[in-house]
């Protein structure tokens, strides 16, 4: 069992047997989505232990473990997992998953899916560097509020023509239905400087409940609709209504 538990060992294993489940069920990958977690209880902690204390949506007094899992959509079936200590921050762990998932599967063009913290200028730059897509929300940090409010802004001087979006809800009954509009813009480079500033506040409030979504899939391969509802699955509704940005990178 000491063999098996080395991490190079139990990830060979863990990839063929996934290699071997998807060809017995004939799984052909289309969306897969990584998300992080954490376990949490009352353990020792010791420096070089897995549980750590960090920052915790639960009782940040509690000693916790944070684990990564790529999983298939729409089956939840895991592809790659990652247990590191939990002090990590989510946002350097979805590389590594990405590369572990990746050895599993031999296709291109699959569909990643995350939440903000998979937004990174590198994150992103990666997946498509390996000829994949991404979905995710960005974070409202940078300059991203002040896009957000002037893309607003332009929208109520001249209304787009907004994509209606009809959602279902697990019990089969209907569901919120959503509106937004969908722009291209590029990526030039990441911003590291966020400066704070009573304008902000206003702006937050004018644009509340709205969100930045990006991704660098084609029209023909995710629609505005698609993007939608593929987040949706992952996180539930939000309160109103989003604004897709295809990027390029």
């Amino acid at each position: 069992m000491s063999h098996l538990s080395e991490t190079g060992v139990w990830q060979a294993i863990e990839a063929e047997l996934n290699r071997r489940t998807r060809r017995i069920d004939r799984l052909v990958p289309e969306t897969v989505r990584l998300d992080a977690t954490t376990i949490s209880g009352k353990h020792l902690v010791s420096e070089e232990g897995l549980f750590q204390f960090g920052y915790s949506k639960d009782d940040p007094n509690l000693a916790q473990v944070k684990l990564m899992l790529a999983s298939l959509d729409p089956l939840g079936m895991p592809v790659a997992t990652q247990v590191v200590s939990g002090e990590q921050a989510d946002d350097g762990l979805y590389i590594p998953a990405f590369e572990q998932s990746r050895a599993t599967l031999a296709e291109k063009d699959v569909m990643w899916v995350g939440d903000c913290k998979m937004g990174a200028v590198a994150t992103r730059s990666h997946i498509h560097h390996h000829q994949h897509y991404y979905l995710m929300p960005l974070a409202r940090t940078g300059q991203v509020p002040e896009w957000l409010a002037q893309w607003l802004s332009q929208m109520r001087q001249v209304p787009p023509d907004l994509h209606q979006v009809k959602t279902q809800r697990y019990d089969g009954a209907e569901g919120a239905s959503l509106s937004g509009y969908g722009m291209k813009r590029g990526v030039e480079g990441q911003i590291t400087q966020v400066n704070r500033h009573e304008l902000k506040i206003e702006q937050h409030q004018q644009t509340f409940g709205w969100r930045v979504y990006v991704s660098n899939a084609p029209e023909e391969r995710l629609s505005f609709e698609q993007a939608v509802l593929t987040y949706i699955g992952m996180n539930g509704l939000s309160n109103r209504a989003s604004i897709v940005s295809k990027v390029s990178l």
